[in-house]
């Protein structure tokens, strides 16, 4: 029995001491180790979690800041997706606008063709009407110097002759026929008068006047009582006078071959510069003149 309550007894202070089981020294030791190991472990866990925390709170952070960078990411896609598709409408409107202009130049490019056209044609058209007006206006100057002469020298030049001052002269007008300046002459004499004798301006000026107005061609020669045949270059008149001034064109009188000694005054926009030098026996109309 004394040995049970000294057992019993050795357990009533184990279970009231706060260490029952460090009561050696070695105890003592090992308890101390595993309360260090204890502490350390527990700081361990301390930074971990630490640590732990706070990378969910960046994790956190970034999530959220990545949620408002897709908001902004997302609203500036849906104005981008809207601008795009109100630019493409744009687009197609301006495309149509285009095929409009398009068209409308086309048919103004083929109004405007037609229209340059029709004012060519009218143009020429004008150009003709002018021409006609100026021929008309010339053919009616004509018709009133040739009546004017004609009134002029009636009931004092036979018939068919022309009147300047106190002198009648005849153009031969004989269609096609045509002689040489002797022949010409011998008509002139026939008719009662002689080769003219056309030795002042107001004579030329008269006689360019009724060719020009018979419209006769610039090779429509007309011979005058003039030749330089006893001595080249020395003209003189049917009747002996030496020439004074002569009416020649440019170049004249040349002697061409050395065969042209007879003159002739031809039809030219030069009164003063109608005379040419020619062979005597070459064929051309004449110019007779007489007193009345």
């Amino acid at each position: 029995m004394a040995s049970s309550s000294a057992e019993t007894y050795r357990r009533d202070d184990f279970g009231t001491d706060d260490m029952p089981f460090c009561n050696n020294s070695e105890d003592l030791q090992e308890v101390s180790i595993l309360t260090v190991r204890g502490e350390t472990g527990s700081g361990f866990y301390r930074l971990a979690s630490t640590i732990l925390g706070l990378l969910s709170v960046l994790f956190l952070v970034v999530i959220i800041g990545m949620s408002v960078l897709y908001s902004e990411v997302s609203g500036r896609h849906d104005r981008l997706a809207l601008n795009s598709s109100q630019a493409n409408g744009e687009l197609e409107s301006l495309k149509a606008d285009y095929k409009r202009l398009a068209a409308t130049k086309s048919t103004l490019h083929e109004e405007f063709g037609k229209v340059l056209s029709e004012k060519k044609a009218l143009q020429v058209r004008l150009e003709r009407a002018m021409s006609q007006i100026v021929a008309l206006r010339q053919e009616k100057e004509r018709s009133e110097n040739q009546l004017k002469i004609s009134r002029d020298s009636c009931g004092r030049c036979p018939q068919g002759w022309r009147l300047l001052n106190a002198t009648c002269y005849y153009f031969s007008d004989e269609g096609l026929h045509k002689r040489g300046w002797e022949q010409s002459r011998q008509d002139c004499v026939n008719k009662g008068g002689d080769l003219a004798v056309v030795d002042t301006q107001e004579k030329q000026e008269f006689v360019s006047e009724v060719l020009q107005a018979s419209r006769l061609g610039y090779w429509d020669g007309f011979w005058i009582g003039l030749k330089d045949d006893h001595t080249e270059g020395v003209w003189k008149w049917r009747d002996g006078a030496s020439l004074e001034r002569g009416h020649w064109r440019e170049g004249e009188p040349n002697d061409f071959y050395s065969a042209e000694d007879c003159a002739a005054t031809y039809p030219t926009s030069k009164p003063l510069e109608a005379w040419n030098d020619a062979p005597c026996n070459h064929p051309l109309k004449w110019i007779c003149e007489m007193s009345p």
